[in-house]
């Protein structure tokens, strides 16, 4: 077996039945000195709502057992994890400091089986909010405020604001800085409550604010929920949890299942032309629609539930 410590020179040479012999080819294997990628992300457990998963995910196989050390409100707990066998995945559940307030750190330590180190921190902010009082919280980052009335929550209960996982939510729409995941396990909200994205800091251009929205994922999809923009700020109030980004809509509508086909014969007078238009941000435009029969205008209506 070679080790990985250790340069190693290779040469392929041979003869055909002639003989002529071929130009001898050299294979150097240098050691590998590239660390691997990891992922961290946060994520709400479904079965357990006071706990957060953590999904570790590598490019390569790491050397087990590796670090992840959970920090809150200046105290570190370390766990030592395995990944599981041919995944490249770690999965463990963590108890959620569900009536304190602060910041939490994860922090992964881990190496490749050719000892290359990496470290990966995500964090998240956390708030105890009395449902009578109200408050507001924000991201780690400050640039996502969620507003909470007096009496909004149906009882005294802790909010995250956890990043959002861009590998399992993901969109041909362009993110515009970090997604925001509003978890709260041990409450509902009864009234909107207000939450606002600053892009003053995120380099968007004035030309592109047009297409900026603010969206909200439901149903395994992205869906936008606000475009007012004041301030270089964008809001919306909200009764739903879960997952919120900004996104710019860069990406056009699609058309699809023409019918009739370029084949087809008309038996009658006044034939319908059906069409699948749909978009994966803004939305269809229905004043936008145009129908031409032989360069001629048709008369054209669209229904957006089912996006014909």
């Amino acid at each position: 077996p070679l080790s990985n410590d250790n340069l190693y020179y290779f040469s392929v040479f041979g003869f055909d039945e002639i003989p002529n012999h071929t130009t001898p080819i050299q294979l150097i294997q240098q050691p590998d000195g590239v660390p691997p990628i990891i992922y961290t992300v946060i994520i709400p457990n479904p079965i357990f709502p006071s706990n957060l998963d953590v999904n570790i995910t590598a490019n390569e196989t790491l050397r087990t057992p590796f670090n992840i050390d959970v920090t809150f409100a200046g105290n570190t707990q370390a766990f030592s994890a395995t990944p599981l066998p041919f995944n490249l995945t770690y999965q463990g559940a963590y108890p959620m400091a569900l009536g304190q307030s602060g910041e939490v750190t994860i922090t992964v330590a881990a190496s490749d089986i050719a000892g290359n180190p990496v470290i990966d921190a995500t964090s998240y902010n956390s708030k105890h909010i009395q449902a009578r009082v109200g408050s507001y919280i924000q991201n780690t980052n400050e640039n996502v405020t969620l507003n909470v009335p007096a009496d909004a929550l149906d009882r005294d209960a802790t909010i995250a604001l956890l990043p959002v996982n861009r590998h399992t939510h993901q969109t041909p729409l362009l993110i515009i800085g970090e997604g925001i995941n509003v978890h709260c396990p041990n409450g509902t909200f009864r009234a909107p409550v207000s939450l606002t994205f600053d892009y003053s800091n995120l380099n968007v251009a004035a030309a592109d604010e047009e297409k900026l929205g603010l969206y909200h994922y439901s149903d395994g999809q992205w869906r936008i929920v606000s475009r007012e923009l004041v301030d270089n700020k964008i809001s919306v109030n909200t009764m739903n949890k879960g997952a919120y980004a900004l996104f710019l809509d860069k990406v056009p509508p699609t058309a699809s299942s023409l019918t009739p086909t370029g084949s087809a014969r008309f038996e009658y007078k006044d034939p319908v032309i059906r069409a699948k238009i749909d978009d994966v941000g803004t939305g269809v435009d229905p004043a936008s629609l145009r129908v031409t029969v032989n360069g001629d205008p048709a008369v054209v209506s669209y229904n957006p539930e089912s996006k014909k």
